[in-house]
């Protein structure tokens, strides 16, 4: 059974400095659910020169979509399309992942025999010759599946208790309906967990709260906030085997994706991604920790290393003469 399971833990001593909150992601083995499927009628397609099958009610565009498109769906109203996903169901999105996730038998492993139904011309040595291809392809199979089952939801929240953004300088101009996030985690699926993405973000909103008491999250309990994120991002919110450096890039793009309509001033975008980047170079350094370990160390880091720069950045131009510092604006 798979277990997200988000805890806050304070540690007290009589040395103020000594306060360690730590956040863990526990995780053991993933638990999909398995739903019977009816018979499937397949056909024929190619996919970067390779021969596959494809669900013959999918439009064939899905091999071409993208996280919006993707999104688009997934804001459809129930039933607007007609299209049955076979063998999946769920009433959240927690539930929907765990149940497309079932059908291709993913856990902390995945095995390529199991995605041979869509590759019955090739032989297992051509599955591992053409692995990068054949986990594309599946990787487009459950975003579809994942934001067609998520159209059928009457409730389109799919938050799932992820904090919001409060206390920013709003632009006049941005789009607060759009979900970001959520477009660039359904073009990953395959290899991005949602729970653990969810469980990340909200810690760090916790450790924030912690450090920076009756903060309304902006200056540097921002600095503070993103320096952690992307951190708890790339340790906790992606599938075991998902390895570092794809860890590093998806994180970046999805980090990344929470600036598109912000409603933030730029100049806080380009100090977020700034923030980001440090967070992610945290990482980097420190992944062989234990997700509790992690946690642990990047707090010490952002809150007591003097990660911070003490001043506010007032333009852009002024970011990259601090590369190694954590930044805010006033």
């Amino acid at each position: 059974m798979k277990k997200i399971i988000l805890s806050l833990l304070i540690f007290t001593s009589c040395n103020q400095n000594s306060v360690e909150p730590i956040v863990s992601v526990e995780s053991t083995e993933v638990d999909y659910l398995e739903i019977d499927e009816e018979p499937e009628e397949l056909i024929k397609v190619k996919f970067r020169g390779i021969n596959a099958m494809l669900p013959a009610n999918y439009p064939l565009e899905i091999l071409e979509y993208e996280g919006i498109d993707l999104l688009t769906i997934s804001l459809l109203p129930p039933n607007s399309n007609g299209i049955k996903i076979n063998g999946s169901t769920g009433k959240t999105i927690l539930e929907i992942t765990k149940s497309v996730r079932g059908k291709y038998k993913l856990s902390d492993e995945y095995n390529l025999e199991n995605f041979k139904r869509y590759f019955p011309l090739l032989k297992l040595e051509e599955l591992k010759q053409n692995e990068s291809i054949i986990v594309d392809y599946i990787n487009k199979l459950m975003g579809f599946e994942i934001a067609t089952l998520l159209s059928q939801l009457e409730d389109k929240d799919f938050s799932e208790n992820m904090h919001s953004k409060k206390g920013r300088i709003l632009k006049t101009d941005c789009d607060t309906s759009i979900n970001p996030e959520l477009s660039y985690y359904l073009a990953h699926s395959f290899w991005m967990n949602w729970a653990g993405l969810l469980a990340a973000k909200n810690a760090s909103f916790d450790l924030q709260q912690y450090r920076f008491p009756g903060s309304d999250g902006s200056g540097k309990a921002d600095a503070y906030r993103h320096g952690v994120w992307a951190c708890l991002t790339a340790k906790n919110g992606f599938y075991p085997y998902c390895g570092k450096s794809r860890r590093i890039e998806l994180t970046r793009g999805f980090c990344a994706s929470h600036e598109v309509n912000s409603c933030n001033s730029d100049l806080a975008d380009a100090i977020d991604l700034h923030n980001n980047e440090r967070s992610l170079h945290f990482y980097d350094l420190y992944s062989y920790y234990s997700a509790s370990g992690l946690s642990s160390a990047v707090d010490n880091w952002a809150a007591f290393s003097g990660a911070i720069l003490n001043s506010p950045i007032t333009d852009i131009s002024q970011i990259a003469n601090f590369p190694n510092n954590l930044l805010w604006e006033q």
